[in-house]
């Protein structure tokens, strides 16, 4: 009997060595699948304690049953004659009371062992029941945001998939619209050469030459106003009545064949003629230049409005010399909005010269200049795409065209008016 119940209680401090941990704090599926296995000495440890119960009980009427044979056999001495066998009997019998006493007690204190356990066993598996449970619901929350994700995901693609869509419609309609451009650059009349003689580059886009520069002085979009009145329309001006109403005439041609020699009293302008004819802005700022845009309403190449364009653009080479139209004074010499880096010369005669987007100035307010020096360096200062020199001639605060002062430096026959 006192083997099978160590036997038992071995199994079961076994048990409870092996499958009960000291501490339960799962962090991973293992750990929770270790936590999961307590449930199995859980039943194993109540088998036990069964057990246990059951032998507690057999040695419990054991020891009864010992209990009574001693009073039985202490009760037939009484009655019969004492003999050493009888006292052999009932020592004996008192021995095997007295161990299965000491049993029934050690079964009794195993059991209330095995109860302790079973109790502390109990209180784990609940710990691990109630941890598995919030990790179960932290799994679930995790799967929920999981799948909000990948509807994330799919409604970013399907959006990515739309912006596509919608760039590559957009593409087709510039396409579309460059073509419309060029068709209309198609038909647009060729610029007009520089008066040196120098051919200038055509245009290959609206406003723009190979070169791709495009540049305005005249504000837009908040930017200062230029100098003087805008006209927008064709205000009557020509060169030639300004000449005529400073004295100066085109010459007359005409007449016999005279051989070479023959005439040796051919007559040159007068003096002064010649030199009111170095203070008029005859000549182009730039030895060679592409020609960009004209004087006068154009789009504009910043908001693509309408706008009035006071001067003409001609680029060049980066850092290019910019040269002085006709003989002045500096007047202007400094940043102003919208043009940038400018020079502004006073001719006299109500007429004035400006340079716009220069990269650097050469001048300074109040200096004298020749005809064609060199005032500064072409850049792209100012409200500009790209190198140019935005060349304005104005007459009386007026804006005029530049190219019919290029046009008049060209013929180049001119004499004072009787």
């Amino acid at each position: 009997m006192s083997f099978v119940a160590a036997s038992v209680l071995s199994v079961a401090a076994v048990a409870l060595t092996t499958f009960i941990p000291t501490t339960l704090t799962p962090k991973s599926d293992a750990d929770l699948n270790l936590q999961v296995d307590a449930s199995s000495s859980q039943a194993e440890l109540a088998r036990a304690v069964e057990t246990l119960k059951a032998q507690l009980a057999e040695a419990q009427s054991a020891a009864q049953l010992a209990d009574s044979r001693v009073k039985t056999l202490a009760d037939q001495r009484k009655d019969a004659a004492p003999s050493a066998d009888g006292d052999a009997q009932q020592a004996a019998a008192e021995l095997d009371a007295a161990k299965l006493t000491e049993r029934v007690a050690q079964l009794e204190n195993d059991l209330k062992i095995l109860g302790a356990q079973n109790a502390q066993n109990r209180s784990l598996y609940e710990q691990t029941a109630e941890q598995l449970a919030q990790a179960t619901t932290e799994r679930q929350k995790l799967t929920a945001e999981k799948g909000k994700l990948q509807k994330s995901i799919g409604e970013l693609a399907q959006a990515k998939d739309a912006a596509e869509k919608t760039i590559a419609a957009d593409r087709e309609r510039l396409k579309l619209k460059v073509s419309e451009l060029e068709k209309k650059l198609a038909t647009r009349p060729a610029p007009r050469a520089e008066l040196t003689g120098k051919l200038v580059t055509v245009p290959t886009t609206d406003g723009a030459s190979a070169a791709g520069t495009v540049g305005g002085g005249a504000a837009t979009d908040g930017e200062e106003e230029p100098a003087g009145k805008v006209e927008t329309a064709d205000n009557g001006f020509s060169v030639e009545k300004l000449l005529a109403q400073l004295g100066v005439r085109p010459a007359s041609v005409g007449g016999p064949y005279v051989a070479v020699g023959a005439n040796k009293g051919a007559q040159l302008p007068d003096e002064q003629v010649a030199k009111l004819m170095k203070t008029l802005p005859l000549t182009a700022p730039l030895d060679k230049y592409n020609f960009e845009s004209p004087f006068g309403v154009r789009h504009d190449p910043f908001n693509g409005r309408m706008a009035m364009h006071t001067g003409v653009d001609l680029s060049g080479p980066y850092k290019t010399p910019v040269m002085s139209t006709a003989a002045g004074t500096v007047v202007f010499a400094g940043y102003s909005t919208g043009y940038g880096k400018l020079v502004e010369i006073d001719h006299g005669n109500g007429i004035h010269t400006k340079y716009g987007h220069l990269n650097r100035i050469l001048v300074n307010v109040g200096q004298k200049i020749g005809k064609h020096s060199q005032i500064g360096l072409l850049g792209s200062s100012g409200r500009s795409t790209g190198p140019h020199v935005h060349y304005e001639v104005v007459v009386n605060g007026t804006p005029q065209d530049p190219e019919k002062f290029l046009e008049v430096g060209k013929a180049g026959v001119l004499k004072a008016s009787n």
